[in-house]
């Protein structure tokens, strides 16, 4: 098989072509590039959160969340002292008479024990 010569001759001309053009290329890298300041980007968030919050950050978490449930029991419990007291005041008004009921006692003792647990849990705040 004999190969034409318009074809052996543009093949010898690519390749010369070829070796010219790579023979002043050498194996450098190519300079780095330092940008003297750089565009601010936002904090990679994968980065930030991937890792769990350290014993003392959860720790202290937990203390926050007793703290603030301890605080919602303490409302909620003199907010029911209150409710019984202006019950107690009303029943007592209402009576007319002097003396208490065996309604007013019972009523007198809730509100005791509740007024002790109430005392209790704020000074354990």
């Amino acid at each position: 098989m004999r190969i034409s010569l318009p074809v052996r001759f543009a093949a010898t001309i690519f390749a010369c072509i070829f070796v010219v053009a790579t023979h002043g290329q050498t194996n450098k890298p190519s300079p780095r590039l330092d940008l003297p300041n750089p565009t601010p980007r936002p904090d990679d968030l994968e980065l930030k959160y991937a890792t769990p919050p350290s014993d003392k950050e959860t720790s202290k978490r937990a203390v926050a969340f007793r703290k603030a449930q301890n605080h919602e029991q303490i409302q909620k419990a003199t907010d029911l002292l209150l409710l019984l007291s202006q019950r107690l005041k009303d029943d007592l008004d209402t009576q007319g008479k002097p003396g208490a009921t065996a309604l007013s006692l019972q009523r007198a003792y809730e509100i005791e024990t509740l007024a002790k647990i109430v005392k209790e849990r704020m000074k354990l705040q």
